[in-house]
């Protein structure tokens, strides 16, 4: 089971959620969710959310054609043709669908249980051309952070705070261990960059809490993130072909074309 350090004051853990109106069974947390849109969710077209439901606290969630989603609960729910749903809660749903509302409570997550996200960053930068393998950092407040293409920095696992995080393309931040990266400006991760653990299947998940109240997440194409981002008062967006293996939790959340999100089955 992950144990995120600074995340766990904002997370409440995810038991077995409780039957609720219609006989629905849906996550009383907001990480208890693949995908999960204070305001508004969209799902691009053949993107593919498995393990965990996506949901709309108020607001709605538009989904494109040919998407596949393992369930979804919303207020508003706007679909395209060809889209997969297996169980939808909602209040009304449009478009060209044979899928039924099964009835939902609103707001899915009580607001309250959702804290904010405030960072202190230090002064040093940390900087890594491209092609460079960084020394592991220890946990602590940082500056800029800015990976070159290819580059590679390992954290050893614990609480970071920076002002601002870039992965150039196909660049990697990895964690040894658990770590908790809180960032007050903008994450950019630019096409097949990597954030998750150091070895596969291992520890090292990453839980992203980000302050920014813009974009706070700009994952590229084909970049992957295992792990948590949370960033209550911003915006989330995956390029086209990119794959999350835990959880996103924002605002908006925008999925582009033929995103693959594999829900964990518990909460951080």
């Amino acid at each position: 089971m992950w144990r995120f350090l600074a995340l766990a004051a904002l997370v409440a853990s995810v038991t077995a959620p409780p039957v609720g109106a219609g006989g629905s069974a849906l996550p009383t947390s907001a990480f208890g969710y693949a995908v999960f849109g204070l305001e508004e969710v969209t799902i691009g077209g053949g993107a593919v959310v498995t393990g965990n439901p996506v949901g709309v606290n108020v607001g709605t969630l538009t989904v494109r054609p040919h998407a596949r989603l393992a369930a979804a609960a919303a207020a508003q729910i706007a679909v395209g043709g060809g889209v997969r749903i297996g169980k939808a809660y909602c209040q009304s749903i449009d478009g060209h669908t044979s899928v039924q509302c099964l009835a939902v409570a609103l707001p899915l997550v009580d607001p309250g249980t959702l804290g904010l996200v405030q960072v202190l960053p230090g002064a040093a930068s940390v900087d890594a051309k491209r092609g460079d393998t960084l020394a592991p950092l220890p946990p602590g407040s940082y500056g800029d952070a800015t990976l070159g293409g290819g580059a590679r920095l390992t954290l050893t696992g614990g609480v970071y705070q920076f002002r601002s995080l870039a992965l150039k393309p196909h660049a990697r931040l990895l964690c040894q261990a658990d770590c908790t990266v809180a960032v007050r400006d903008a994450v950019t991760v630019r096409g097949g960059a990597t954030l998750g653990p150091a070895t596969k299947g291992g520890a090292g998940r990453v839980a992203l809490n980000l302050q920014a109240t813009g974009r706070a997440l700009d994952l590229g194409p084909h970049a992957r993130l295992t792990g948590v981002a949370y960033a209550p008062s911003g915006a989330i967006r995956v390029g086209g072909g990119g794959r999350i293996d835990g959880s996103l939790v924002a605002r908006a959340i925008e999925l582009r074309p033929h995103v693959r999100v594999q829900g964990t089955p518990t909460a951080p």
